[in-house]
């Protein structure tokens, strides 16, 4: 039941993006990586970021 509000906050930030992600799917099953990837560490500075906010 909550994945759709998800799925509707995105939309709203970004039109199009649910109908955008298959394709997103198939293109990384293809080419066995995700280039738009980013690491654990990325991930965890960007957070540390945010919370110093």
């Amino acid at each position: 039941m909550g994945k759709w509000r998800h799925i509707a906050y995105r939309e709203l930030r970004d039109p199009g993006s649910h109908h955008r992600m298959p394709a997103k799917t198939e293109q990384t099953q293809h080419r066995g990586t995700n280039p738009t990837a980013v690491t654990l560490e990325e991930t965890k500075a960007l957070l540390r970021g945010r919370q110093a906010q």
